[in-house]
């Protein structure tokens, strides 16, 4: 597993747990979501795969986000389909991944309602536990968010049901160093058509690829 999604996938599961709980409440869902963003923080600041660069990490403070906002985080059924073809997304280097097109949500945001695909790695390891991966963009990228997309990984689950929660929206890693990093491209499929103004936002003034 690369350390990207073990990253994600790590950061994910205390939210997750908090999700499929019995009715938690407001304050348990902000204070997960804030370790999550703390266990990311330390994780940039320290680990040697950091993809902060190591002339820039003495100066890291933590990664900036948008303040947490519940309205973002929605439950919803993915739609699975029938037929589900192959995706090839380019990254921002000389390579290629494959993924499936696995199905779709619809969402309702502040009166704002779109769909996303969503996509089923096809390149992860065997003993890797499922999940899904949900690249998008949105009308914040090149202003308050990265240029080139943001990202969510949600774990898959037998009922269908999900919580799609884009407080924990994140930054490919080639936000930080874009040349050392391969990242996939969102598909233009998945262009939202209004602000998500949640999850992370740009660190550095000259992120906008």
């Amino acid at each position: 597993m690369n350390s990207v999604l073990r990253l994600s996938i790590l950061i994910l599961i205390p939210i997750f747990m908090v999700s499929c709980g019995t009715s938690p409440n407001q304050a348990d869902i902000r204070t997960a979501i804030q370790e999550s963003r703390t266990k990311k923080d330390d994780y940039f600041s320290t680990a040697t795969n950091s993809p902060i660069p190591e002339n820039k990490r003495n100066d890291f403070d933590g990664l900036n986000y948008f303040p947490i906002d519940l309205n973002y985080r929605i439950t919803t059924n993915i739609v699975e389909y029938s037929d589900k073809d192959t995706v090839v997304m380019p990254t921002t280097k000389d390579r290629e991944q494959y993924y499936l097109r696995w199905g779709n949500f619809d969402f309702t945001i502040d009166g704002n309602t779109d769909t996303l695909q969503v996509y089923k790695p096809l390149q992860i390891s065997a003993d890797h536990e499922p999940y899904f991966f949900i690249p998008f963009y949105d009308e914040t990228n090149n202003q308050m968010t990265y240029g080139g997309g943001r990202y969510l990984d949600i774990p898959v689950q037998a009922s269908g049901k999900y919580v799609i929660d884009f407080n924990q929206a994140y930054n490919p890693y080639c936000a930080y160093d874009y040349e050392r990093w391969s990242c996939p491209m969102p598909p233009m499929e998945n262009r939202v058509d209004f602000p998500v103004d949640a999850g992370e936002k740009l660190l550095y003034k000259d992120e906008h690829h």
